[in-house]
């Protein structure tokens, strides 16, 4: 009896847990490499999420060393070496305003910046043309999990984008490769 409840209490203490808090976070770096077409410049930035549920993403961007003033940063859907639309706002300008459905979204800060909150289902972004709608912030999680998303931010030099980097999630919690 005691073999089968060491075995037991053994087996329970190595194996995965359903519910277990497994590090549901995901980050990209970001470099003007990443960007489509490429960019050669200095600024360089990083980006951490960390999911909470499917109806809350926290977040923390920063980067420095920017070319130009900065015009906006946010997140977008689409595959490394690809251009997607935009889904959730963290910076804007006067020149570049996110959307009012975006929330209250701050201004950004030039060469260097750094900003940190959280993302809800209010503030998803339509990307009629990828099929993405308002409010489906469990849809744009399953996409960042899977690396189908991308941070970037873009300057008045490169109104396209100045750096990029593909968000890395955590895949062994519900990635796919599909």
């Amino acid at each position: 009896m005691k073999k089968l409840l060491l075995s037991a209490a053994t087996a329970l203490a190595f194996a995965p847990c359903a519910f277990a808090d497994d590090g549901d976070k995901a980050r990209a770096n970001l470099s003007g490499v990443q960007e489509v077409p490429v960019v050669s410049t200095t600024g360089n930035g990083r980006l951490r999420l960390e999911i909470l549920s499917d109806t809350r993403i926290d977040y923390e961007l920063t980067y420095e060393a920017m070319e130009s003033p900065v015009t906006q940063a946010h997140i977008h859907i689409g595959q490394r070496n690809v251009n997607g639309g935009i889904v959730l706002w963290f910076c804007q300008s006067a020149t570049n305003p996110a959307p009012a459905s975006a929330g209250v979204v701050p201004q950004c800060t030039s060469p260097s910046g750094s900003f940190s909150g959280s993302f809800s289902p209010a503030v998803v972004q339509t990307v009629a043309t990828q099929h993405f709608e308002n409010g489906n912030l469990a849809e744009v999680i399953d996409f960042i999990r899977r690396g189908l998303a991308y941070a970037n931010v873009h300057t008045q030099q490169t109104p396209t984008g100045e750096i990029r980097g593909q968000i890395r999630g955590n895949r062994g919690h519900h990635g796919r490769d599909d």
